[in-house]
């Protein structure tokens, strides 16, 4: 098994997805004019509205969900792409909590109505790692977790431009993959980050519902 220096271990929250209840949303003209599109809904006559959201300037994705009262918002981001337009790096504490603050005010500017994230129910959450290693190291652990097993988690095996192992069941996830490599295949004219993300394993611990949160 590789060993690699432990100091170079930087764990925080990369994916956040919340929601709120509303008593009140926008009309359906005003959601069309602030970017939202629709879908039909699970139940007849019912719509769902999204925004996905704006990489060129990166905003949350949004999606405003029917239920027994006026609606539910459910928002979703990568904290270090609020903070820095990317996710190769993670951020810090207090990074943590000012990219909680640019969240809640670009969906707040998005849906024209508050949106406070402090409050907000938490549906999935992303813990993250970054692990630094050499190409042998990186190898070798790529090696080991592609024979591994966790309990309750079924294992698959990606090969493409970049390694990547799930182990995953409906509620929880943990991933493992080449960040360099997801870099050149999701922009691949990124230079500057394709050298940023040299050598960075990323390790994944997801959350995929409140009560498995909870």
């Amino acid at each position: 098994m590789a060993k690699f220096d432990t100091s170079q271990i930087q764990v925080s929250i990369d994916t956040l997805e919340i929601a709120h209840y509303c008593e009140w949303l926008p009309c359906e003209e005003e959601l069309v004019d602030r970017g939202f599109s629709s879908k039909r809904g699970r139940f007849p006559g019912t719509k769902v509205w999204y925004f996905n959201g704006d990489e060129s300037d990166y905003e949350p994705n949004l999606s405003i969900y029917p239920t027994w009262g006026p609606g539910r918002i459910r928002a979703g981001a990568s904290l270090p792409k609020l903070a820095y337009g990317h996710n190769v790096g993670l951020v810090d504490a207090a990074g943590v909590y000012e990219a909680l603050d640019t969240f809640g005010l670009r969906v707040t500017e998005r849906l024209g109505i508050p949106f406070d994230v402090m409050t907000a129910l938490v549906q999935r959450i992303d813990y993250a790692e970054n692990l630094v290693l050499t190409p042998d190291e990186a190898r070798n652990f790529f090696k080991h977790y592609s024979d591994f097993g966790i309990p309750h988690l079924t294992r698959k095996t990606l090969s493409s431009e970049s390694e990547a192992i799930y182990f995953e069941n409906q509620s929880r996830e943990v991933v493992l993959y080449d960040k360099r490599g997801e870099v050149l295949r999701k922009q691949p004219h990124r230079k500057d980050l394709h050298a940023m993300a040299e050598g960075i394993i990323r390790v994944e611990y997801r959350y995929r519902n409140e009560k498995t949160i909870k």
